[in-house]
């Protein structure tokens, strides 16, 4: 007899899910090693001479173009395999309604928010710390899903809130006035992106992730360019800062948010998230090998705090829907 003989069904299925699961971690640690860049380019920008805005307008306008780029190009080259094809008929764009284009370009706003708060904290303390409170964030979006009646927490969930949260006092509380400001700029941050994830995850499930991607890089890089120019630093930025802005275009901003949806598409929110806690401490390698930055002890606590109750947080046990009795 030849050839081989087919492998049983459950093999098969088997074989499926682990294949998408090792796919779906690595997606999602692809995007916790492209996040943990941004402090390190957007130092670089900084020392080339570029503004804050500058940098943030750079950023967004390069990425919202490079996605567009890429989108053009699917577009061609799916023409190109269509017309090779027998049928010759060409798979149509996904029609994205004016509601959810006008939320996702909102949404823009607060993503733009984010970044400035976050180079804010980046200019008064380590990138390193700026980014770790900024993982606060989960937590902050658990808390509003609850506020929302979206979600119930659990005793469980509470307990990991409060963890979390224990950590960034134990962070804030290690320095002095001038890193308060930084880490005051940082929690504003994750809460800047909590609200915006929690505003635009409806329409998240409606849109292709590269439309989102691209609907939200264009209106951050209309309001930034509006800020800049009310502020009188509308010009091109220093040419020695353009390989900055590039690397913070292209790894923070498009692979990292196209790796982190091909990570919940495959794995879920939840475990996507738990392996998205390598950021803060990929950030953390970075910043004492290229910056100098180190920990002091209460601070190395409060981080460990921060990702134990995160990570906890992602980990738990779904919460009784709303409407059932409350549960621990």
């Amino acid at each position: 007899m030849g050839g081989n003989a087919p492998a049983p069904p459950a093999l098969e299925w088997v074989k499926r899910t682990v294949n998408g699961s090792l796919r779906g971690y690595a997606w999602a640690a692809l995007a916790a090693l492209a996040f943990s860049f941004e402090g390190l380019f957007a130092r670089d920008a900084f020392a080339a001479g570029a503004t804050p805005l500058l940098t943030l307008l750079g950023r967004f306008a390069l990425a919202a173009a490079l996605l567009r780029a890429g989108t053009l190009a699917a577009a061609a080259w799916s023409r190109g395999e269509a017309q090779a094809g027998p049928a010759g008929r060409v798979r149509p764009a996904p029609v994205v309604r004016p509601a959810d284009r006008r939320a996702l370009l909102l949404a823009g706003l607060g993503y733009a928010a984010t970044a400035g708060l976050l180079f804010v904290a980046f200019e008064r303390i380590a990138t390193s710390l700026a980014i770790l409170i900024l993982y606060t964030y989960p937590a902050l979006v658990a808390l509003g899903a609850h506020l929302l009646g979206r979600e119930r927490l659990t005793r469980f969930h509470a307990g990991a809130l409060v963890l979390t949260f224990a950590g960034v006092a134990l962070v804030g509380g290690a320095g002095g006035a001038l890193e308060l400001g930084g880490v005051l700029a940082a929690v504003a941050a994750a809460l800047t992106n909590a609200a915006t994830l929690l505003f635009q995850q409806p329409y998240l499930a409606r849109v292709p992730a590269s439309r989102a991607a691209e609907y939200t890089f264009v209106s951050a890089a209309a309001a930034t360019l509006l800020v800049t120019a009310a502020t009188g630093q509308l010009r091109l930025p220093p040419l020695e800062s353009w390989p900055a802005l590039l690397a913070l275009a292209a790894g923070p901003s498009v692979v990292a948010v196209l790796a982190i949806n091909r990570g919940v598409q495959l794995i879920g929110a939840a475990r996507t998230a738990i392996v998205a806690t390598l950021e803060p401490l990929f950030a953390a390698v970075w910043g004492a090998v290229w910056l100098g930055e180190s920990f002091g002890p209460w601070q190395a606590l409060g981080g460990f705090a921060i990702l134990t109750g995160v990570t906890l947080l992602q980990a738990a046990p779904a919460a009784p829907a709303p409407g059932r009795p409350w549960r621990g």
